[in-house]
């Protein structure tokens, strides 16, 4: 394939000939989502991350084992939130990634 003179136009499925093939099955879809729904949980510890971060005074009883707790409790504040709300994030990556079979189970 000549990648100077590929049509931008056209679909990158038919231009690697991706027509079907590759398709996810039920387990694959599971695991994207589970992935899915992991990156959506990384995504808010690093929001959580970036808030506590910006904070405009250092606590009074600050201190590394402090600072160590604070961490594990923001990651597992994002777990939490990411698995009881639906942020969205999960979901549109599950359709971008899942191709139609994505598609087509949510309907």
């Amino acid at each position: 394939m000549d990648p100077i003179n590929q049509n931008p136009g056209l679909p990158l499925n038919k231009t690697f000939g991706l027509n079907g093939k590759g398709a996810l099955d039920g387990n694959d879809l599971d695991e994207l989502r589970r992935t899915a729904d992991a990156f959506e949980a990384i995504f808010v510890s690093q929001f959580l991350k970036a808030a506590r971060s910006a904070n405009l005074a250092d606590d009074i009883f600050g201190s590394q084992a402090g600072d160590t707790y604070q961490s594990m409790l923001d990651d597992q504040y994002a777990k939490d939130l990411a698995s009881s709300t639906k942020l969205g994030i999960a979901e549109v990556l599950v359709m971008q990634l899942g191709g139609p079979a994505a598609r087509d189970e949510d309907r």
